[in-house]
């Protein structure tokens, strides 16, 4: 998906380019999960039958993500905190408004909102120059009318 919006954003990024983008993008990532997990492992304790799915509170400071009201926003919905069931490594779930979902699905369908979003203001821009230069060749043929007349 990073490729894929990158190579729709900036064309004329090279594959070197772009390799170091998502080296970049993935040890982001990691750092904040690393920084998420120790932080589970200090509240909580090592074992992961003792921690919860998620800590939003804990994942918005890792992730320095917003938090309102024991939720987190930011993915298309609001995630509930106060989910308790053992905790998967790597994926956890979380209650949500319809049920469990997994962060994996909500990164899914963040990336494709993102995708959605970059296709608009793509098509905005589109149509944003078509007018300037509309706009420009009536002017020219103002000018042209004037000359004459």
């Amino acid at each position: 998906q990073l490729d894929k919006h990158m190579k729709m954003v900036c064309p004329q990024v090279s594959e070197v380019q772009l390799d170091h983008l998502r080296d970049e993008y993935f040890s982001c990532w990691l750092r904040e999960y690393e920084k998420y997990e120790l932080s589970m492992e200090l509240e909580h304790g090592l074992e992961l039958l003792s921690q919860p799915d998620i800590n939003i509170e804990l994942w918005c400071e890792a992730t320095q993500g917003p938090s309102k009201g024991g939720h987190l926003y930011g993915l298309g919905t609001s995630l509930s905190a106060s989910s308790t069931s053992s905790r998967s490594k790597f994926i956890p779930s979380m209650e949500y408004d319809d049920g469990d979902v997994s962060l994996k699905q909500q990164l899914h369908n963040a990336c494709e909102k993102i995708d959605e979003l970059t296709k608009e203001r793509d098509d905005i821009h589109r149509e944003i120059e078509e007018v300037r230069w509309e706009r420009i060749e009536f002017e020219k043929q103002m000018e042209e009318k004037r000359h004459e007349g």
